[in-house]
């Protein structure tokens, strides 16, 4: 089982038995309140839809760098009405590149709070492999994603997500997000429809169902070579 396609292309040559690509599941869950979405963002001082969001690790293939790149780009070209970039992280030992924002939640639902509050949500690596589960997270949220093609999986370029080339690097990065950031209706638009994506697409109940057909069938194959 691959969580990717990316995965799967990369797993075809070598294996042996039944492959199947099948990416991670979550279920919404009620927002969070506006007590809750208050606090986090009293805590991380930032105004809600007033900030640009990455969540997650803060290992290197996440290429903050870039993304901290990009946020001095936005700061330069925007001046006062540049948004600052938040980084949500549960990561202690490192830090992010200046001028990203680290705050540190204290559980995941601070950081569910600050995801469902942010104004648009990046996803910087531009390597694929696995499935980032931030992007469930994202989706989620209604947030309106950038991120780039051949990692954001399964969003519709334009529609469900923006996805840019890897080529556009941070210059690229600083512009989509600096424009979505301007247009609330069209970033709520791109956000809307992808929670409708992960409704349709990352269900636990069908997931969990092609899962148990691929052990099936790895199950079936196993018992006629023995026979």
């Amino acid at each position: 089982i691959a969580l990717s396609k990316a995965a799967e292309m990369e797993l075809s040559a070598r294996a042996r038995g039944p492959l199947s690509w099948i990416p991670p599941a979550l279920d919404p869950a009620p927002p969070p309140s506006r007590a809750e979405i208050a606090a986090a963002c009293a805590k991380a001082g930032v105004s809600e839809n007033g900030f640009v969001l990455y969540a997650g690790n803060l290992d290197a293939y996440q290429e903050l760098g870039l993304l901290a790149d990009a946020a001095t780009r936005m700061a330069k070209e925007r001046g006062q009405s540049s948004l600052p970039v938040v980084v949500v992280t549960h990561d202690r030992s490192r830090s992010a590149p200046a001028p990203l924002r680290v705050v540190r939640a204290d559980s995941a639902a601070e950081a569910r709070a600050l995801t469902f509050a942010a104004s648009v949500a990046v996803l910087a690596r531009r390597s694929p492999g696995g499935f980032p589960v931030k992007l469930l997270n994202y989706m989620e949220a209604g947030r309106a994603i950038v991120g780039f093609a051949g990692v954001a999986e399964g969003l519709l370029h334009g529609r469900e997500a923006w996805l840019l080339p890897p080529q556009a690097g941070a210059e690229g990065l600083a512009r989509t997000v600096g424009q979505l950031a301007s247009m609330p209706a069209v970033a709520g638009q791109l956000g809307g429809a992808a929670r409708r994506r992960l409704e349709r697409a990352h269900g636990s109940t069908a997931l969990a169902e092609r899962t148990l057909a691929v052990i099936e069938e790895v199950r079936s194959r196993a018992a006629g070579e023995r026979s």
